[in-house]
């Protein structure tokens, strides 16, 4: 101060100055000094005449409204503020990127022209409408860029009233969620596939949640969703929420051990199994873990193979107890393929034609069945195995030479099999 009072008198220059001071009780406060030269008669300097003002509040006022600016600044999402006829009085500078707009050029035009797009103007009228009586306003709507880009925005709209309650402006907050609602579009639609899938597939499905003892064993699941077919494949109605303890009491502990396992390793397991809980069924399984370790979430996809199985392990029976038929007789037998191809010989058969069990399947069976007339046609094909003699025979005859050229005659009987 004493530098601004010396230019003064030499410059004849008055001062406005604001400076910080400590008042006699020790508070700080700021003061407004303001002072000019007073001249005598021939025109010099004699003095100065000046004024002193308090303006600690209106200092404090202005700190703290340059504070909310610089806080305003800093927020990502966008603010702009109007008066109550819908004019832009502020606009901060997530603002000026969201919609492309400087604050300068802005402030004082209608929100209405700067951020409405047409397809909006009549639900912004409806909006301000509301705002004007004094109701705040929150929804997604459609603005537009400077560009003329419309994008879809999350906007909470905010009345300002002053002490008496009465309006003096509107505060808008808004982010740009047009990525978010693409993303949540394209979830929809991969949902809408995902459950048109779920819902029209064959197999079983169930998503399962695996439970653990104290000492981190499974012992249970809980079910947490299942497709239409779940309760056919396997007959269990109702599953969702419940626990498999509920649906079926004596589960086999197997089942929890896989399951616990593919939720533990992450790893996913494709196998058959048998639970006899369920009525003695045969399953065909998949199962593997969704989401993080710690969510014990395991997906399986099954189908009920028990009628399959059965049929396999009737089929497997009866071939065991043909072969054991075919290897029990002392004659050479052979079964044949309905295109003429030998499927099985027994050991007799090896024995007569010298040729092993494994050279002889697959080979051609060179034998016509017989005629009415009981006679038999023997075609002789190239073989580097077996071969015969074009000839004529009576049916219950067949002359085979061997490897070792050596002819033996064997009695033919032909047995139809059905399939």
């Amino acid at each position: 101060m004493n530098a601004a009072v010396e230019e003064t008198l030499r410059s004849g220059i008055g001062y406005d100055l604001e400076l910080p001071a400590i008042h006699a009780d020790g508070t700080p406060l700021w003061i407004n000094t303001r002072s000019k030269v007073v001249r005598d008669a021939s025109g010099e300097i004699c003095g100065l005449r000046g004024t002193l003002q308090d303006i600690t509040q209106r200092k404090l006022v202005k700190e703290q409204l340059r504070f909310q600016a610089t806080l305003l600044n800093t927020v990502g999402q966008a603010i702009i503020a109007t008066d109550i006829e819908g004019n832009i009085t502020y606009m901060n500078a997530a603002a000026e990127n969201t919609y492309g707009w400087q604050a300068a050029t802005a402030v004082g035009r209608s929100i209405m022209e700067i951020t409405v797009p047409d397809v909006s103007q009549s639900r912004g009228v409806d909006i301000m409408g509301q705002l004007t009586k004094g109701l705040p306003w929150s929804g997604e709507f459609a603005v537009q860029h400077s560009s003329g880009r419309i994008f879809v925005a999350e906007v909470h709209d905010t009345p300002i009233l002053n002490s008496a309650g009465e309006l003096i402006g509107i505060i808008g907050v808004s982010s740009d969620i047009s990525l978010r609602v693409q993303t949540e579009q394209s979830l929809a639609q991969s949902k809408e596939r995902y459950y048109t899938l779920f819902k029209s597939i064959d197999e079983g499905f169930c998503l399962i949640e695996m439970i653990y003892d104290e000492h981190e064993a499974p012992v249970d699941w809980r079910f947490l969703e299942v497709n239409p077919a779940f309760e056919r494949q396997n007959g269990l109605y109702g599953a969702v929420g419940k626990r498999i303890s509920e649906l079926a009491p004596n589960m086999e502990s197997h089942w929890f051990n896989i399951y616990g396992e593919v939720a533990r390793t992450g790893e996913p397991i494709r196998f058959q199994n048998e639970t006899k809980s369920l009525g003695e069924r045969w399953f065909d399984l998949y199962a593997f873990r969704i989401g993080d370790p710690d969510n014990y979430k395991v997906a399986v996809l099954f189908k009920d193979i028990t009628e399959n199985k059965k049929v396999h392990e009737t089929t497997q029976a009866t071939s065991q107890y043909a072969r054991s038929l075919l290897e029990a007789s002392l004659d050479p037998l052979v079964t044949i393929s309905g295109n003429g191809k030998i499927t099985d010989v027994n050991e007799a058969s090896v024995n007569v034609t010298g040729v092993s069990r494994e050279q002889l399947i697959g080979t051609d069976f060179p034998i016509t069945l017989p005629t009415r007339r009981k006679r038999a046609l023997v075609i002789a094909r190239s073989s580097p195995k077996v071969s015969c003699a074009i000839t004529r025979l009576p049916c219950a005859m067949l002359v085979v030479r061997s490897r070792r050229y050596c002819i033996t005659p064997v009695s033919i009987k032909t047995v139809a099999a059905t399939c």
